[in-house]
């Protein structure tokens, strides 16, 4: 099975280019479930079965929040920052948080008690976002650690994986990076789940 699948109308010419060779790797497939009929119609035009196809939409839009998340969510907010405003900066890459951090340095002198949470984008920038807020002067700790943010505590660096849903739930506002450099941007649906 193939979910939220998505074929360009390039992609399928070049698959074209393939022949029979597509056409059976398509049969061993038991479902393609494609974002819209569009991509679903160049898999049949590979030669995919109308059987085999289910046109199901994005699923990056079925995000939603359990009532599970919720509550954990607000039980990390009551423990990290029950009386702080909170900002999330997720997705971040090379660039971005030196503009971040520095953005978070000039908000402190107006909301000295805001506390922001730092996530980057791929999992090796996890310690050069730390080295860049200690040489910011500002005092963080690392999600990973386990320690809650003590009132003095102006970052958290989220360097652990597959919290992003719940560290966006302790926000009260949230910035998706990939946009402050030349990446276009990264899906916001999941902060907009928290809205």
């Amino acid at each position: 099975m193939i979910a939220n699948a998505r074929l360009s109308e390039r992609s399928a010419k070049g698959y074209k280019k393939l022949g029979k060779f597509m056409q059976r790797l398509l049969q061993h497939i038991t479902l393609i479930a494609a974002q819209n009929q569009e991509d679903g119609e160049r898999f049949i035009s590979l030669g995919l079965k109308r059987s085999q196809l289910s046109v199901t939409g994005s699923l990056k839009f079925d995000i939603s929040v359990t009532p599970e998340l919720a509550a954990r969510a607000i039980t990390l907010r009551r423990q990290w920052a029950p009386r702080r405003p909170v900002w999330i900066a997720t997705s971040t890459h090379e660039g971005e948080e030196s503009i971040i951090l520095e953005a978070h340095r000039k908000l402190l002198t107006r909301f000295p008690n805001l506390l922001l949470i730092l996530v980057p984008r791929h999992p090796e920038r996890f310690s050069v976002a730390r080295e860049m807020a200690q040489k910011a002067g500002l005092s963080f700790t690392l999600r990973s650690s386990g320690e809650i943010p003590s009132s003095s505590t102006q970052v958290v660096i989220g360097d652990t994986m597959g919290e992003l849903m719940l560290l966006y739930g302790i926000a009260d506002l949230a910035f998706v990076g990939g946009s402050l450099v030349e990446r276009g941007g990264h899906n916001p649906l999941e902060a907009a789940a928290h809205a």
